[in-house]
């Protein structure tokens, strides 16, 4: 559910950012989709995260780091699609989970990876709130950056995917737009992005 909840978010970010052009039609349905999926993702959760056991319907580690990250991501987009400081409260905590989790299993490349990721989403999130003028958290963005640029390890896959957002073919991507707001609030974070073959 957090997965289709992601699909109908960026259809309606895209089209909010212009790169994707939506009816009022679609809009509707979109969000309403988008709501209905973030109501089931969470129930389905909360019963995953009673066991590590992925046989029983479980969570493993990595997949609560993903899970957490992706329920953050889709609250974050509602919460600048429709507002609601609610949607805001649980993007952040989400966030936050994700990050502790990671952390706490920096041992797995895989968990650390989702965890880079789950930093840069957030990261995207302040980032807007910033360049909106709705909350100045350019800190905030700063700080969660910090551990990307920072990873000693730079065959995990966010990196693969911050190089490919620098490829002509992504020049109308929402994600490379965004990424590119957060340089512009963060000028160490687009002096990495250039090491990593950004032009701008």
């Amino acid at each position: 559910s957090y997965r289709l909840a992601y699909w109908y978010a960026n259809r309606l970010l895209e089209d909010k950012l212009g790169t994707r052009k939506l009816t009022d039609v679609q809009k509707t349905l979109y969000l309403d989709q988008l709501k209905e999926e973030l109501r089931e993702g969470d129930i389905l959760f909360q019963s995953a995260l009673s066991t590590f056991d992925v046989g029983r319907g479980g969570l493993s580690p990595f997949g609560r780091v993903l899970m957490h990250e992706v329920r953050g991501y889709d609250y974050a987009s509602l919460y600048l699609l429709a507002g609601g400081s609610e949607n805001k409260e649980q993007a952040e905590l989400s966030f936050k989970n994700a990050i502790e989790l990671a952390d706490a299993a920096s041992e797995s490349r895989y968990v650390q990876d989702a965890g880079l990721y789950a930093r840069y989403f957030n990261a995207l999130f302040f980032s807007v709130l910033t360049e909106k003028g709705m909350e100045n958290r350019a800190d905030d963005a700063k700080a969660l950056l910090a551990p990307i640029i920072n990873a000693p390890d730079k065959s995990l896959s966010i990196f693969s995917f911050l190089r490919r957002l620098s490829l002509p073919q992504y020049e109308e991507d929402s994600f490379r737009k965004q990424t590119l707001v957060l340089a512009k609030i963060n000028p160490e974070f687009g002096n990495f992005l250039r090491s990593l073959g950004w032009k701008f």
